[in-house]
């Protein structure tokens, strides 16, 4: 079983045991990161270490002194690994007749909570953030980006909406939204949607229930996620999830690339370049 398919079927049975997708969530999700070099995990593996806010490796553990519960389940987290190969392999020691290809790999990483050892040390210590002030940041952060962008923003009516055409995002009024954040976690998907022609992703002739439909909706779903901590599906029905779940076994590399398109959507939104 390839890497693409290990993560689809991870997917795909967390939404069939919850009937939901499991970034939904009331709560804030943090980006995890990994606990003793702190770098972030970034595309699906946000998504698939969805538990606790950080992770690291079995030799990492033993070589900080840290033991791992007895029992404890890995998640994992996927990387891509270039390999070079002569594209004539009869040809050798002929540097321009190699090519080079990325590979995705998979390894095995701990929770947080899977370590039996005191951890306190190796978690930065932060001053507690609070929430009105975060949600400020984050709506800033997308009005900053609609108005650079030059996209049209207009509150009314029964529905979220991006019109590619007129470069224009449609949102209810922040009232009828059962909290601020899910205003914004909705107001940020749509500015996933805005980012399509930008980032070079298939827009025209989409149609509902497609395989392109339901790759950009994802997009914005994970734009979402990334920016705002949770994701909110519009008509959010076990039908339409299972309809989603059926694209995922016939596209398993669909999650993976969605994912890593949404990184590149919220970076553009957050205006960070690659570093």
């Amino acid at each position: 079983m390839n890497v693409y398919q290990i993560i689809t079927n991870q997917i795909i049975e967390d939404i069939e045991k919850s009937g939901e997708l499991f970034w939904q969530k009331t709560w804030k999700m943090k980006a995890p990161a990994n606990l003793i070099t702190k770098a972030f995990y970034r595309g699906i593996n946000r998504v698939l270490l969805k538990t606790g806010d950080y992770w690291l490796t079995f030799n990492q553990a033993k070589q900080k002194g840290l033991n791992i519960k007895k029992g404890a389940k890995s998640g994992i987290a996927i990387f891509y690994s270039v390999v070079e190969k002569n594209k004539n392999e009869e040809i050798e020691n002929k540097e321009d007749e190699k090519e080079t290809y990325a590979v995705l790999k998979y390894y095995h990483v701990f929770n947080e909570n899977a370590v039996d050892s005191d951890i306190s040390k190796f978690i930065p210590q932060q001053e507690p953030v609070n929430p009105d002030e975060e949600d400020k940041n984050i709506e800033k952060t997308l009005l900053d980006y609609i108005a650079k962008a030059g996209i049209n923003l207009e509150h009314g009516g029964n529905s979220a909406s991006f019109y590619f055409n007129q470069n224009l995002i449609t949102m209810p009024p922040k009232e009828r939204f059962i909290s601020y954040r899910d205003y914004l976690c909705s107001l940020a998907h749509e500015a996933g949607h805005s980012t399509a022609k930008a980032l070079n992703r298939k827009i025209e002739n989409n149609e509902f229930g497609d395989v392109n439909y339901s790759f950009e909706e994802l997009v914005a779903e994970f734009t979402a996620l990334f920016i705002a901590g949770k994701g909110k599906i519009k008509d959010n029905t076990a039908a339409y999830l299972k309809g989603w779940s059926g694209v995922f076994k016939e596209k398993p590399t669909m999650l993976v690339k969605a994912a890593g398109a949404a990184e590149k959507a919220a970076r553009l939104i957050k205006g960070e370049t690659e570093n």
